[in-house]
């Protein structure tokens, strides 16, 4: 391994983070910035901070995409940290804090949108699950959709215990800190990892019927590592 570079804090602006990463010609650091997310290095971990808000059109899915591929040619950064901005929301679709935002405005739009998406849900998963370095999810609060999706593509998830788990895709969902209505296509983001984690019946029902489960549940079942009280996080 290469000598640890010295940690570089976030810089945070117009929601796009300046990270240190590793030019993979040179060798050299260099700032890069990603969309929607934070980067931060303490040694040889590598912390990755979802942010609460963020826009449509696929620049999280992206971004994480982009960063686990940065990170898996970076030879100072041993294992990485996956975890939410706030404490109590550790992932919700976009729609949940910017209700305001409008629908498309045509079709073309839609269409760009969607497929700029799907393909970035892809491409974020396909990073992850090559990277080799191990990636511990740090689920500070509830997972909703894609983001908690991420969760089954990571290799250890340690969770607060009232943290929330939930596919919205085709039902209500409604947590402590979320409320998502959104029963209008069949459940993704992640869907296809759960059987994974889950027997396929179980992993059904919690599709299906857009069940929402506690990282108190999950973790006696062996589908997380440890649900822990939030101030031992």
């Amino acid at each position: 391994q290469k000598s640890t570079a010295a940690a570089a804090g976030a810089l945070v602006a117009s929601n796009a983070v300046a990270s240190q990463v590793e030019d993979r010609r040179t060798g050299s650091k260099v700032a890069k910035e990603y969309k929607t997310i934070k980067v931060e290095r303490k040694g040889q971990v590598a912390t990755i901070t979802l942010d609460k808000v963020y826009s449509t059109g696929g620049d999280r899915m992206w971004s994480i995409g982009e960063v686990f591929d940065d990170l898996r040619v970076d030879d100072s950064v041993r294992v990485i940290v996956l975890t939410g901005e706030q404490d109590g929301v550790f992932g919700a679709p976009p729609f949940m804090f910017n209700p305001s935002t409008p629908e498309l405005a045509s079709i073309d739009n839609y269409a760009a949108t969607e497929w700029k998406t799907t393909q970035g849900v892809f491409r974020a998963y396909e990073a992850m699950l090559a990277i080799e370095k191990p990636i511990v999810a740090r689920m500070n609060g509830d997972a909703v959709a894609f983001n908690g999706g991420l969760l089954w593509a990571c290799d250890i998830i340690v969770a607060r215990e009232d943290a929330v788990y939930a596919d919205h895709h085709l039902g209500f969902v409604r947590t402590p800190h979320l409320a998502i209505e959104d029963a209008r296509e069949i459940a993704g983001d992640g869907g296809c990892l759960l059987p994974i984690y889950m027997t396929p019946t179980k992993a059904k029902e919690c599709l299906m019927l857009a069940k929402p489960l506690t990282a108190k549940e999950l973790a006696p079942m062996g589908i997380f590592n440890y649900a822990v009280p939030a101030e031992q996080l």
